[in-house]
């Protein structure tokens, strides 16, 4: 189990890091206010591509999947792939969201 966990952990890190950018967690509040519908071991694969769209990267074997997100005011979440955040999402067998994290991403 701690293997496994080391794994995920050390992918996002490399996945992360890779473009040399600064990475701090996301206020609570904004993920409360942009992302209220995403929670811990009740969200399904199948609702976050409704509402997202197919991931910006998936990786072991699609448990691990990530996106660039600008968050507007008026618009609400925008998919871009230059994004200010970054939201990685971990999904375990059946499919479940296990945990996740918004990242603000600074150049």
């Amino acid at each position: 189990m701690f293997i496994g966990k080391a794994l995920v952990y050390f992918t996002c890190m490399l996945l992360l890091m890779g473009c040399a950018h600064t990475l701090t967690v996301a206020d609570s509040e904004v993920e409360r206010k942009y992302l209220p519908w995403l929670e811990d071991g009740k969200t399904k694969k199948e609702d976050v591509e409704r509402r997202l769209g197919p991931p910006s990267g998936e990786f072991e074997g699609g448990r691990l999947w990530t996106f660039r997100l600008d968050l507007d005011q008026e618009k609400g979440v925008v998919r871009i792939y230059t994004g200010e955040y970054s939201l990685v999402l971990v999904f375990d067998d059946v499919s479940i969201l296990k945990r996740h994290s918004l990242l603000r991403v600074r150049p």
